[in-house]
């Protein structure tokens, strides 16, 4: 909780350890997966721990690598990368099969029954319960969908870069689990990239068969540094951005927003999370659906 990222660095990490109570450990992946390998052996040891879970929301982790609609295929496969040969059982668990708006929901749910994976639970309300607080502040997309699914909550919801959008459904709070071997016959990218040694290694062999996320990182991260941190949303122009985002997106039969995907429609992109949803908890608490937003409700905000 008192660790910190070194300026303009920026990470909700810390504030994460502080509020979930959760023992949090940072991967190095400049090693590549030998690298995390190591790290990940020391803390078995360290821990005592004697099954590794690596657990994926949405189930991109079990892609095949090559799907075009794959927008973060290095951080999953390096990952299970890093698992392979550890001296304990290791399995992938896949939290809300298609959530993150990258595999559809039916292609992961194909792809779980290829794998032989076991149908291990569903998040229920009582089980996100301590994440609605967390939610208000952390920037997690995929994570608030499956916590509003596990509420009830359904119908189509935008994501991020506006043109991903994403149904919640009676799978979306389901919880999945697969043996890591068997994921890494099928997903292409794993085995490639359990020897690497370094992360400019890793995205040369992932660019064999995908873009790395992270070359769409550094874009955005110079975008970010140009734009004015000092907004003020308590005036009437944000409300009539939001409302006119939300009867546009209303129009494409969208029912439900993410608030990051909210801010940036409306022309607020990188805006602290946890400010978004003060400003609109303010002006429109009953478009609150557990960290999404009810886009017929806030397309009739009244200044």
């Amino acid at each position: 909780p008192r660790s910190d990222t070194i300026p303009p660095g920026r990470s909700t990490l810390p504030r994460l350890a502080a509020d979930s109570g959760a023992r949090l450990f940072v991967l190095d992946a400049d090693r590549g997966a030998v690298g995390m390998r190591q790290e990940i052996s020391m803390l078995v040891r360290e821990l005592s721990v004697d099954r590794v879970v690596v657990v994926d929301v949405g189930g991109d982790a079990i892609a095949r690598g090559p799907e075009a609609e794959l927008l973060s295929p290095l951080a999953d496969a390096l990952v299970l990368a890093a698992c392979v040969g550890l001296e304990i059982p290791v399995l992938v668990s896949v939290v809300g099969p298609g959530v993150d708006g990258e595999l559809l929901e039916s292609t992961v749910l194909g792809y779980l029954q290829e794998l032989n994976a076991i149908k291990a639970g569903i998040i229920a309300a009582q089980d996100s319960d301590q994440l609605i607080r967390i939610l208000q502040w952390h920037p997690t997309e995929a994570t608030s969908l499956v916590t509003a699914a596990s509420r009830g909550v359904r119908g189509l919801v935008e994501l991020r870069r506006g043109s991903i959008s994403t149904p919640l459904t009676e799978h979306s709070a389901e919880v999945w689990a697969a043996d890591l071997d068997v994921v890494k016959r099928h997903n292409l990218l794993v085995s490639p990239l359990a020897d690497t040694e370094s992360l400019t290694d890793a995205e040369e062999i992932l660019g064999n068969w995908a873009t790395s996320e992270l070359i769409r990182e550094r874009r955005r991260s110079i975008e970010f540094q140009k734009r004015s941190p000092t907004i003020d949303l308590t005036t009437n122009k944000f409300i009539a951005d939001v409302r006119s985002y939300s009867r546009e997106a209303e129009r494409h039969g969208v029912e439900l927003i993410t608030s990051r995907r909210l801010a940036e429609g409306a022309g607020y992109p990188g805006l602290d999370i946890s400010a978004v949803t003060e400003a609109l908890t303010s002006s429109c608490p009953s478009a609150q659906r557990w960290g999404l937003w009810h886009i017929p409700t806030l397309a009739n905000l009244r200044q």
